[in-house]
């Protein structure tokens, strides 16, 4: 009887070992620059959390992962270059992950009593500080409109809370290692402001990004500055063909300005 007893204790420890092994890669988050497994359609559960909605679901095919140059917004928002401050120089910050449908964005997805982000996790909220810092108004605002306008979407389809969300950007940029762009590209810094044709641009960002993307400019004074980088992706997070579409003058050159 003790030998069983012994024997079954051994095999329970053993299967619990397992499984964590098994799951491990289910823990795995904030950059680890393996598989977007975790990411993907079918491994985002639809369980129910407690969600509350009364809205319907809309229907999305694709998402738009925008990436803004903090020092371009400087042109439009007079408190910007105090907020760059708090962002590493010549580096890409989150704008959004957009929701599309039929190569479309999808607006307002939050069309009932407007949603407060409140951070629980205080490492994830130090992490959205960082990479997806508001250059008009406070943070908090950023992220409510955000959330409220793209991110609903989202929480919709997988009944999954605002947090999750944010989370699920995050761990989406720091495994696609898209902050560095600048430096992969190995443009002389030294130079502050710098111009280049679009398609050189975009044959040294191709082999970094290596996604289906395009270039957003900001307009001023007769110039037109970098301003974004689109990237357009399926429901599994993966390069998604098509035309996204630049506001830049390909005929014109870019400027982009370095710190």
């Amino acid at each position: 009887m003790i030998k069983f007893i012994h024997f079954f204790l051994i095999s329970i420890i053993i299967l619990n070992i397992q499984f964590i092994f098994s799951n491990s890669t289910e823990l795995e988050t904030f950059g680890s620059k393996t598989e977007l497994k975790f990411l993907s359609e079918k491994s985002i559960s639809k369980r129910n959390l407690g969600y509350p909605t009364s809205q319907t679901e809309l229907e999305f095919d694709s998402y738009v992962l925008s990436m803004q140059l903090p020092i371009t917004q400087c042109f439009k928002y007079p408190h910007c270059h105090e907020k760059i401050l708090e962002i590493p120089k010549n580096t890409f910050s989150i704008h959004g992950l957009w929701p599309n449908k039929n190569g479309r964005p999808i607006e307002d997805c939050n069309t009932g009593d407007q949603i407060d982000i409140v951070f629980s996790d205080h490492k994830l909220e130090s992490l959205v500080k960082r990479y997806w810092k508001s250059l008009k108004d406070d943070d908090k605002s950023f992220w409510d409109h955000e959330y409220n306008k793209h991110g609903y979407c989202w929480s919709m389809r997988y009944r999954k809370t605002p947090e999750e969300f944010f989370r699920n950007v995050i761990d989406l940029y720091l495994k696609l290692d898209l902050e560095d762009i600048i430096f992969k590209a190995k443009f002389n810094l030294q130079e502050p402001v710098q111009e280049f044709s679009y398609h050189t641009l975009m044959e040294k960002f191709t082999p970094i990004i290596n996604m289906n993307f395009d270039l957003k400019c900001l307009h001023h004074e007769d110039k037109q500055y970098l301003s974004d980088v689109f990237i357009n992706l399926d429901l599994n997070y993966r390069s998604l063909p098509g035309i996204i579409g630049s506001n830049c003058n390909k005929s014109q050159p870019i400027s982009i300005i370095f710190q």
